[in-house]
């Protein structure tokens, strides 16, 4: 997800994507997680990552079939956020046990969880666990204790922050 890019490479991304080791990896505590709860609450990214997160869903269906998902997509886009329409493009709403939510798209990117709207709040408190994918997400959510991050550092503020480095899968 490089919305702001004219163009780039899908097959180069992929590869480096599979290839590439995480910067920062706590995938043992995240299926530890996983195997405790009775749901999760995941914020989606981009339109075009949304077939991976059907995948994703597969799989975590097979692993922990009473698992309850709560997908949270964009009413509307900003750039490339994922809708609705995205989630209905690639049957995302066929799979069982999966509810949704739309949230306003507002401008982000000040580090504060302050622009929440006390609903998303109130849904991240109802689920056992948050997946929260996407550096803007990570810009807004990451003072909120407890949940897990899944996005690329895109610049140099975000590697810092996390203690990586521009490009790092996280």
């Amino acid at each position: 997800d490089f919305g702001a890019k004219d163009e780039f490479n899908l097959q180069e991304t992929i590869r480096h994507v599979l290839e590439t080791d995480f910067a920062i990896n706590h995938y043992e505590r995240f299926t530890a997680a996983l195997a405790q709860a009775s749901n999760i609450l995941v914020f989606a990214d981009n339109a075009g990552e949304i077939v991976f997160d059907k995948l994703l869903f597969e799989t975590i269906r097979e692993r922990y079939p009473s698992l309850k998902i709560t997908m949270v997509v964009k009413a509307l886009p900003i750039i490339n956020d994922a809708t609705m329409l995205d989630v209905k493009q690639v049957g995302l709403d066929q799979l069982p046990n999966i509810e949704f939510r739309t949230i306003n798209a507002r401008a982000n990117g000040n580090g504060n969880s302050a622009w929440m709207p006390p609903e998303v709040k109130e849904w991240i408190r109802e689920h056992d666990m948050v997946l929260s994918k996407g550096q803007a997400n990570y810009e807004i959510m990451n003072v909120v204790p407890g949940m897990f991050f899944l996005l690329i550092a895109k610049c140099p503020i975000i590697g810092r922050e996390t203690g990586t480095y521009v490009g790092a899968y996280i």
